[in-house]
């Protein structure tokens, strides 16, 4: 019996008004492949590097993420015209800030992290605190996976090493 390639479906991320601290991230929609270890390992690491100064790595990350995207409903912030995904440096057009962002929602998405955890919860009975809701609890993936995933090969060290050629799809 023949069977079917399986492939599953890109992930779909929808930003609310608690996205960002300004809330100007509400409506942005965004439709990424996902991606293997190798990959993820690599965006995870470009993230981290981002995170703590390493400005070089921010273009790196782009790039990585721009490889996945598959459609948006962004809109250049100078010109304010829709920017088709599929674009050549179509992540080019993202504010630093917002692929941050979204690198993070992504990730999460990935690694099975909902993006709402933690937003529901409330102070715990008697302890006198506050019954208002909760901030947002930024999610920037699970603790730890940069150093799960070091001694993992990446894609690239993957691919020459069973000399197999990269996956364009």
């Amino acid at each position: 019996m023949k069977r079917t390639p399986f492939r599953r479906a890109p992930i779909s991320i929808e930003f609310t008004a608690g996205d960002s601290a300004d809330g100007s991230l509400e409506g942005l929609w965004v439709l990424l492949r996902r991606i293997n270890i190798g990959h993820l390992r690599e965006i995870v690491a470009l993230a981290d590097a981002t995170r703590e100064g390493t400005s070089g790595e921010v273009i790196q990350l782009a790039d990585k993420v721009g490889e996945c995207l598959v459609d948006w409903n962004w809109c250049d912030t100078r010109t304010g015209e829709p920017v088709e995904a599929t674009a050549p440096g179509a992540i080019n057009t993202l504010d630093a800030d917002v692929l941050m962002i979204l690198t993070d929602r992504w990730q999460g998405a990935l690694e099975g992290v909902p993006k709402d955890l933690g937003k529901e919860s409330g102070p715990l009975p008697g302890s006198g605190a506050s019954t208002t809701s909760p901030a947002p609890i930024p999610v920037t993936g699970t603790p730890g996976l940069s150093s799960a995933l070091a001694n993992l090969p990446t894609h690239s060290e993957y691919l020459a090493s069973s000399g197999s050629t990269p996956d364009t799809r």
